[in-house]
């Protein structure tokens, strides 16, 4: 059964340049990284044996939380086994693109038993879809420095709105393939929203923009005396 994926106005323009971007295999440049979320800023620490997560900057006035990690095996492919604060074991893949400034990690299966993922990573092909929408970005101090520096999404021209938009198509089909491999999934409205909001954030970061600035916008409102964009924006991908 095909599910249509269909979030309006500022969400329906979901893309990334995961993918399109060559990544490498390359060495740590920092072991202080950041990740940008909806909820704050993370600072993420890796050394030989702990990734420790602290939450530096909150945007919805929340306390901030800390979460540690435990390198319990390293493994080729710039993978690792870690162990979670629930007693559970993720497998993980890191890439880098190649100026250093930023790392995407991807969860790509989780177990009761280290045994079990190893007997999968010796046999088991990992669906794009899944290594895409369990990734995350972290990055380099002076990526972040740049970021917060970029312009806020109230700044945004026609433009790169519509390229956004036009570059969607990439992305829904990874999701639609996400979402019938889990199909509890097209039940939970907010659950999809959570799964599309990375890639549309990243896309913008891309562009030259910072999606985490608060500021206040309405896509629809700024272009309203564009019907090419409203139309965008108002198609399921």
């Amino acid at each position: 059964m095909k599910i249509t994926v269909c979030i309006l106005v500022f969400l329906c323009g979901i893309t990334t340049s995961f993918g399109q971007e060559k990544v490498s295999e390359a060495k740590l440049t920092s072991d202080q990284w950041y990740a940008l979320e909806s909820s704050g800023k993370w600072k993420v620490s890796i050394t030989d044996s702990l990734w420790i997560s602290e939450e530096v900057a909150t945007y919805e006035n929340m306390e901030a939380m800390t979460d540690t990690v435990f390198i319990v095996k390293k493994l080729p492919h710039q993978m690792a086994i870690l162990k979670r604060a629930n007693n559970k074991f993720a497998l993980v893949r890191n890439s880098f693109k190649e100026d250093g400034d930023q790392m995407y990690t991807a969860i790509l299966e989780t177990s009761d038993s280290i045994a079990s993922i190893l007997d999968n990573f010796m046999s088991y092909e990992i669906p794009k879809a899944t290594e895409l929408v369990n990734s995350r970005v972290l990055y380099s101090q002076a990526k972040i420095d740049r970021i917060e520096r970029s312009p806020g999404l109230d700044e945004i021209t026609a433009v790169h709105l519509t390229e956004a938009l036009n570059k969607r198509k990439e992305i829904g089909v990874l999701l639609q393939q996400y979402i019938e491999q889990n199909p509890k999934m097209s039940k939970n409205p907010y659950a999809v929203y959570r799964l599309a909001e990375p890639f549309l954030q990243r896309e913008f970061l891309r562009l030259g923009y910072n999606p985490f600035k608060q500021v206040s916008y309405n896509f629809e409102e700024k272009f309203k005396d564009y019907p090419e964009v409203l139309k965008l924006l108002n198609e399921p991908f």
